[in-house]
């Protein structure tokens, strides 16, 4: 039997295929809505339709839940951050200031403060699109954010539990190598034995495809594997296996190719000679060494030799001949195919980070300032990779001798532009007051200064924001240079205050 409530609905049904002008006029709606007494149009029709609708909905009973809910969220560890410092964050991952965001990261964490919750969605939806920022938000996610991560599927794929990181061999190709790359990073050994134990179920694409996930916590442990893995049948898995065993500096490997190399770089008389063979090794190629370019200058041996210098580590030299190494740099650019065999070198101390010879390194490019040694992608890595003391010292030290100005195109230029180090005090004096002094036509020097625009915002974001009061002050309005200058100054101005206001807040 149909209850009121069902025939109330069919009747309104019937009346809206039919249309009110086929209906008697005496019949009434029979649902609870305003009517006119004497007919009924379209828009009481409708009106009835939806408040029947929505009463039927109001009275279904709802399907019980049989799954366990989640834990409720923890309580935060530590102290929330202010309203201000979210508008600040807020006001950051809109787009001003974003460079800001590991200096906020960075205060959060020396100043023990939490993440402040309503912001945690958004910045989890930016981290799955940029994994640079995953690595920055990560340390700092809180209690608080861990829970809430691990409720949402997205968002639980940046940091995957134990149980997901062991089923790698079942997850998408696309996938394998990220989860047996966490995996590593939670635990080396488990990581290396689920490898091994599924070494033989997987073709030589997966195989080769999967194994520079061992680069995580690479370790003499590894060594074993990969040496079986270094006389597979596939080339592809060969040659994953060899530049991982060239990555450990003291590997059986790394003594073979020294045995070679050795011999053609000969220290005699305090002089270096290039000492290529005749005939190349064939043994080399177990090793990983195939070598390329017979056309270009120095041809195959050339090119041999290179790739030797380019995985044996560079303190290997040192001992060797027992030299500091801005001395090994300058002996080595003396020989025939100088600058060639130092940017191998570059990519072995890439390789094989080793401070001396990397600060070496960028000392002979600023002496010499030869482009071909730094203007290519591994010597800007490796720019990198020096320490900010050093960062600070050298480009001082530099502007001291070449300054006050950086030229367009330079190392200098392109090293204050791309470095993540902050400025000392003393460096953003040298850079924006020597500006200053020049734009203000106390100086003659006829430079090309539009790069300044992009050295101007890198000094707001790396100087200290205590150099607020000093930047703001020496500018003469009546200079014909300073009205083309304007807008990058008060950008700069306005990033320094920013940051000022941030780092307070975060402090308080």
């Amino acid at each position: 039997m149909k209850t009121a409530d069902q025939q109330n609905w069919e009747e309104l049904v019937r009346r809206l295929l039919l249309g009110t002008d086929q209906l008697p006029a005496e019949e009434q709606v029979r649902a609870d809505s305003p009517a006119d007494e004497d007919h009924e149009d379209h828009q009481q029709l409708l009106e009835a339709i939806g408040i029947t609708q929505i009463l039927r909905q109001g009275a279904r009973q709802l399907s019980l839940l049989d799954e366990v809910l989640p834990s409720p969220a923890p309580e935060a560890a530590q102290a929330p951050c202010s309203g201000r410092s979210v508008q600040h964050l807020q006001a950051i991952l809109d787009g001003h200031h974003q460079p800001a965001l590991p200096e906020f990261a960075q205060l959060l964490q020396k100043h023990q403060k939490q993440l402040p919750h309503e912001a945690l969605p958004e910045l989890l939806e930016q981290c799955r699109e940029k994994p640079e920022l995953w690595l920055l938000i990560e340390p700092i996610l809180g209690t608080r954010g861990r829970w809430l991560l691990q409720q949402h599927p997205h968002w639980s794929a940046l940091l995957p539990t134990t149980a997901a990181l062991e089923s790698w061999p079942l997850a998408a190709t696309k996938d394998q190598l990220a989860l047996l790359t966490a995996f590593r990073r939670e635990d080396p050994e488990a990581a290396l034995q689920s490898l091994t134990d599924h070494w033989l179920e997987l073709d030589h694409q997966t195989q080769a495809r999967v194994l520079p996930a061992l680069a995580e916590g690479l370790s003499e442990k590894d060594e074993a594997f990969l040496e079986h893995c270094r006389l597979a049948k596939r080339k592809n898995v060969r040659l994953a296996a060899t530049d991982l065993l060239a990555s450990l500096p003291q590997s059986s490997l790394q003594d073979r190719l020294w045995e070679h190399a050795q011999h053609c770089l000969v220290f005699q008389a305090n002089k270096l000679e290039l000492n290529l063979p005749e005939d190349l090794p064939k043994a080399t190629e177990e090793d990983g060494i195939y070598p390329t370019g017979s056309k270009t200058p120095g041809g195959l041996r050339l090119n041999w030799l290179q790739q030797l210098l380019e995985r044996i580590p560079f303190a290997r030299w040192e001992n060797h001949w027992q030299k500091a190494p801005l001395e090994i740099i300058q002996l080595v650019a003396k020989v025939s195919y100088g600058n060639q065999l130092l940017q191998s070198l570059t990519k072995s101390l890439l390789r094989h980070p080793d401070l001396g010879g990397t600060e070496a390194m960028i000392k002979w490019w600023l002496l010499t300032d030869q482009q071909s040694l730094w203007n290519n992608t591994d010597a800007k890595q490796l720019l990198q990779q020096a320490t900010p003391g050093f960062f600070n010292a050298s480009l001082l030290t530099w502007l001291q001798q070449f300054g006050p100005l950086v030229p367009n195109e330079t190392l200098p230029a392109y090293w204050l532009l791309h470095s993540p180090n902050a400025w000392q005090p003393a460096l953003s004096k040298m850079i924006v007051l020597g500006f200053q002094d020049v734009i203000q036509g106390r100086s003659t020097a006829n430079w090309d200064l539009w790069h300044y625009r992009s050295l101007l915002e890198k000094a707001a974001y790396q100087s200290d924001p205590q150099l607020l009061p000093l930047f703001k002050s020496g500018w003469s309005f009546r200079s014909s240079e300073f009205g083309r200058w304007h807008a990058d100054l008060e950008k700069m101005l306005q990033i320094l205050h920013f940051r000022g206001e941030m780092a307070r807040e975060l402090g308080g």
